[in-house]
């Protein structure tokens, strides 16, 4: 969350904040990288799908537990 605005209203200070990225959501909105590094960073990032993981794991798990049982 990076600081957007700050506002003094009287004695009371009202701050407005941006709205939470990732690291990888701030390093592609970055002009301080260049479009072939972000090309990398995208095909580094890209294939890695969280539920895709999940379900891989969970069905490794269920095999380990299938071999000791």
């Amino acid at each position: 969350m990076v600081l957007i605005e700050k506002k003094t209203d009287g004695s009371k200070i009202i701050k407005k904040f941006s709205s939470p990225q990732s690291l990888y959501q701030r390093l592609l909105a970055s002009d301080r990288i260049s479009p072939t590094k972000k090309k990398e960073l995208t095909k580094i990032f890209n294939p890695f799908d969280t539920f895709v993981f999940e379900k891989k794991m969970k069905n490794k798990i269920i095999n380990i537990l299938k071999l000791y049982s």
